[in-house]
């Protein structure tokens, strides 16, 4: 008999998938729309989790110190949800990797 985690594990490729996804960040911000932009790094590890059936997603920006919430930026996760999710979600796709086959997103302050 075939069941969802049959079918979970049916998704399953690699073990595992790192990506590094650059994103920009405001550096510096003069107000009155001016600013300098600069460009900061996400790390991004996916990884089969034979027991829950699926890919957990986990990131950290080692960069995460230069991005200063004062200058108009939001956080480390902010940039996860509004631009690398999609990124990662769209990568794994072209890799065979349907979205039901991601289980969890979560970050890491610091290196892994």
């Amino acid at each position: 008999m075939y069941n969802e985690e049959d079918y979970l594990d049916s998704l399953k490729q690699e073990d595992s998938y790192h990506f590094s996804i650059d994103f920009e960040y405001i550096e510096k911000n003069y107000g009155n729309d001016e600013y300098d932009i600069a460009i900061a790094t996400m790390e991004v590890d996916v990884v089969w989790d034979s027991k829950d059936h699926g890919y957990k997603i986990s990131y950290y920006c080692p960069d995460e110190e230069l991005i200063d919430p004062n200058e108009g930026n939001g956080t480390v996760d902010d940039f996860y949800q509004d631009i690398i999710q999609s990124e990662i979600l769209d990568e794994l796709e072209s890799l065979g990797i349907p979205t039901e086959a991601i289980i969890l997103h979560y970050w890491f302050s610091g290196n892994l």
